[in-house]
């Protein structure tokens, strides 16, 4: 995906990959973590919040932390 492709995804005007919901999300910045939805397109993250998407997985609260590999 493109530049282009990514920004549209994440601005919301085009459906992303993935949306996993029911995510408690890390922020790696200040240690807290916040209950929510994390967007995936391409294999980045391009947003948190609603999303639609090609493919919605219900994770049941488990823990995903952006920037960790």
């Amino acid at each position: 995906m493109n530049l282009d492709e990514t920004i549209k995804a994440a601005h919301g005007e085009k459906p992303v990959d993935l949306l996993l919901t029911n995510a408690q999300i890390i922020n790696v910045f200040s240690g807290e973590v916040v209950p929510g939805e994390m967007a995936i397109s391409d294999g980045l993250i391009v947003g948190f919040g609603q999303y639609e998407a090609k493919k919605v997985v219900n994770i049941n609260g488990r823990y995903v932390a952006p920037g960790f590999i």
